[in-house]
């Protein structure tokens, strides 16, 4: 795993190759600082290329509604993270198709920037190698 904080906003920071059926943490570290009111934390994670949503949390709890269908019941936020400065996400049983870009937007903290960040997933397949029968 290739990760750096200290980019950008919008940049890539965080580099991750797996295998299928795995979970990854996808890291979204923002900093420390300043009051959190968790009524007003918004963290929203997306597929950079299909806009599509992986995981919302706002006015203080997930809203997965508009959740994009292949994601349904493999994300988790940690808001006991959120007062350090952490919303990464944590996405369960990787799939081939979970390769590609994912950008986390997020607001922890009263008189924050937004901040976003970007991170690549590479997802291959099976690890080891089973002989033909």
């Amino acid at each position: 795993i290739l990760c750096s904080f200290d980019l950008l906003p919008g940049s890539l920071c965080c580099a991750i190759k797996e295998v299928v059926n795995k979970d990854v943490l996808l890291p979204c570290i923002v900093g420390e600082g300043g009051a959190m009111h968790l009524a007003d934390v918004t963290v929203n994670w997306q597929d950079s290329e299909t806009q599509e949503i992986v995981h919302s949390f706002y006015h203080s709890k997930d809203h997965l509604e508009h959740q994009g269908e292949r994601f349904r019941g493999r994300t988790q936020l940690f808001p006991q993270e959120f007062s350090k400065g952490n919303a990464s996400l944590l996405l369960k049983r990787l799939t081939l198709n979970d390769t590609g870009n994912y950008s986390c937007h997020a607001f922890l903290y009263d008189e924050m920037l937004p901040s976003e960040h970007v991170v690549q997933i590479s997802v291959s397949g099976t690890p080891y190698w089973n002989p033909p029968l």
